[in-house]
């Protein structure tokens, strides 16, 4: 009969951070959050907040929008909810589509940086031209109750 000890040790030892190996039969121990390992899971938790971003700000709902961003949005969240309603009025057409390159967690303070390859049309209602403009940018989400939140956005930035 083989001991459970060793694969118990080694699995706790992952949790805290010693990562994860093999036990010596060939059996592969993996941190999992809802079938997911951590990576997967935070890369689908950075795609929720993004989509939830895109999806309302496509909207034209700064209501919904501004429930993805943190109140400790640099600034004051007030100054971003008012940029994005200028915006709002301003084009008659916002089309954002997004790519997740990757997600890098923070030491331990909640935070995933996530860089972003992006294509955006915005239809400028002064001249009735959809201007296209694409490129890369970061993101910063800070955990907040279950979901993460818009904490930071770096430039060039992507909601305005």
């Amino acid at each position: 009969m083989k001991q459970l000890f060793p694969p118990l040790l080694l699995c706790a030892t992952a949790l805290l951070g010693g990562g994860c190996g093999s036990v010596e039969d060939g059996y592969q121990w993996v941190i999992s959050s809802a079938g997911m390992d951590a990576e997967s899971a935070m890369r689908a938790d950075a795609q929720k907040t993004i989509d939830g971003l895109v999806s309302a700000y496509q909207d034209r709902s700064a209501m919904a929008f501004m429930s993805w961003v943190s109140d400790d949005y640099p600034g004051a969240p007030a100054l971003l909810d008012s940029a994005i309603r200028r915006s709002f009025s301003h084009f008659f057409y916002i089309e954002i589509n997004c790519t997740i390159s990757s997600v890098v967690p923070s030491a331990g303070d909640g935070t995933l940086s996530v860089n972003l390859q992006y294509q955006r049309k915005l239809g400028d209602k002064d001249t009735g031209i959809i201007n296209s403009d694409w490129g890369s940018t970061n993101v910063l989400l800070r955990k907040e109750g279950d979901v993460y939140k818009l904490l930071q956005q770096h430039s060039p930035v992507l909601f305005r």
